[in-house]
């Protein structure tokens, strides 16, 4: 789960309307 909130926060953040799955790329993005 905190992987997920960090990727959703992360994709908040960065705001890349050009990602819309920016939750699950964040999510992927960790290690």
């Amino acid at each position: 789960a905190s992987a997920t909130f960090g990727g959703l926060e992360k994709f908040k953040r960065s705001k890349k309307p050009k990602k819309p799955a920016g939750a699950e790329g964040g999510g992927a993005d960790l290690p």
